[in-house]
């Protein structure tokens, strides 16, 4: 059994109470979740996502009402029959337009990466699930789930089974119904890919550059940048970007020593405290010494959730 783990923003329309149903149940290394929310706004902020360590993309099929989800500079509406595909570790906005069902799919960063070599540039586009390999895909998820609320026993080897299929499917799907985003995933998004790996290494390299990177990679500055413009990113945002977000975890870990707010900005890089301040506080909307002190009521709210406030 697995359970919600990571934080959102919840936004309601009227004084009427917040509801919601989650049922979650494990396949191997993915979690299958059949969800129902009423009209709401969802949001995962860049404070919420600096708080995720681990790389998780979510394929949602939708069985009932619409979703209008912003996400990695995309904006769809997704209705009965769409499939969506998400990552939890970047920001999104996710607008529950009429009372809504999904059984989506929790799968890890590195699973998916086996299929497709950057699956950020698939988030956000919509795939129909009445043709092709999607098709067979929606039947797989919905005899999965029924067979599951049935209490019907699965093997290890069924599961293991299940979730090769799944994952060969929805790479097939994407790359019939969206081959230009595919194919250019595979080609610079892995170099994409084995760059920002080279960025996670020496973050903590106060000499981290443009420069650097394009030297230790092999490129120009020039094709470097355009790399991440095709992400409406820039290189050294990326880096101070990955930087607080690190330097908030750090903030906030009860598995860390605690460290001082200049100890922390120049353990990641930072060459001046007073930068560091300014940079944090306008990704997070407070100070590093706020954000730290907020941590203990963020964590309070880990046991409910009302409206306007955060789960965590």
């Amino acid at each position: 059994m697995d359970r919600v783990s990571w934080p959102v923003h919840f936004e309601t329309f009227d004084a009427k109470p917040f509801e919601a149903e989650l049922k979650i149940v494990s396949i191997g290394p993915l979690s299958l979740r059949s969800n129902m929310i009423g009209p709401i706004i969802a949001e995962r902020r860049p404070e919420h996502v600096a708080r995720v360590d681990e790389e998780r993309f979510i394929l949602a099929y939708h069985t009932q009402g619409r979703l209008l989800l912003s996400h990695h500079g995309r904006e769809e509406v997704y209705g009965p029959g769409d499939f969506a595909l998400s990552e939890i570790t970047a920001p999104a906005r996710l607008h529950f337009l009429e009372p809504t069902r999904t059984l989506a799919l929790m799968i890890p960063g590195q699973l998916l990466r086996h299929r497709v070599a950057c699956p950020q540039s698939l988030c956000g586009l919509r795939l129909s699930g009445t043709r092709g390999f999607a098709r067979v895909l929606r039947e797989l998820i919905l005899t999965l789930w029924e067979e599951i609320e049935e209490g019907q026993p699965v093997s290890p080897e069924y599961e293991a089974r299940a979730v090769h299929h799944v994952l060969d499917l929805l790479a097939s799907a994407y790359a019939t119904t969206h081959p230009v985003e595919v194919e250019s995933s595979s080609i610079a998004g892995a170099r994409l890919a084995t760059i920002k790996q080279h960025i996670e290494r020496h973050l903590r390299d106060p000499n981290l550059t443009p420069a650097s990177i394009a030297e230790a990679c092999g490129i120009s500055q020039r094709y470097l940048r355009k790399l991440f413009e095709a992400e409406n990113d820039g290189v050294t945002r990326f880096i101070q970007r990955r930087r607080l977000e690190a330097a908030a975890r750090e903030l906030t870990s009860n598995a860390l020593p605690i460290r001082s707010v200049t100890e922390i900005a120049l353990g990641l890089g930072f060459n001046s405290v007073s930068h560091f301040s300014r940079a944090f506080r306008e990704q997070f909307g407070m100070t590093p010494r706020e954000y730290r002190r907020s941590s203990h009521s963020i964590a309070d709210l880990a046991r409910g959730v009302s409206p306007g406030r955060s789960l965590a």
